[in-house]
């Protein structure tokens, strides 16, 4: 199978879950040295998250963008990560916030990534939760509440029902 897009082309994506413009990085294959050539991971321009999985029938090209605007985008998600791992900005941004976040809660918490073993989307939603749930009332009553519950949650974080695979080895 030839593909279709490559690195650095600019695409629009008509997707439910996704819509909107991305860069492409590659297919599956490229990014992850198995899988399917028919499938690609994109950079989506509006927040620089990498995304799996999208078919050629929903991207249309749109035109090459290169190598400096995937730059520019991953330096534009690194800066936004670094701030929303910002305790301070996680509480003022309660319960609204996102991957970074999360991340750094279970750092904080000494938990292993949200995203799992595998690195699965359903993993990450599973201990997102999780998280939501067992810091809620702590990131309401401020700062010292908050660094409070992560120190007593990362004190036992073996008692804390973390997804870490997909299925049973």
């Amino acid at each position: 199978m030839i593909q279709q897009f490559r690195r650095g082309d600019r695409v629009r994506v008509e997707h439910e879950l996704h819509p909107g413009e991305a860069i492409v990085i590659g297919s599956y294959n490229d990014q992850y040295a198995s899988g399917s050539r028919e499938c690609y991971t994109l950079l989506f321009c509006s927040d620089g998250n990498q995304v799996s999985w999208f078919e050629p029938q929903q991207m249309t090209f749109l035109s090459h963008a290169g190598e400096a605007a995937i730059e520019e985008l991953d330096e534009q998600r690194r800066k936004a990560v670094a701030q929303q791992s910002q305790l301070e900005w996680i509480i003022a941004h309660w319960p609204d916030i996102t991957g970074a976040s999360f991340e750094a809660l279970a750092k904080a918490c000494n938990l292993p990534s949200c995203w799992g073993a595998e690195g699965e989307g359903i993993s990450f939603y599973a201990n997102a939760l999780t998280l939501k749930r067992l810091l809620d009332t702590a990131m309401r009553a401020g700062i010292e509440a908050a660094r409070s519950k992560i120190a007593e949650i990362g004190a036992a974080p073996g008692a804390i029902p973390w997804h870490n695979h997909l299925f049973a080895p």
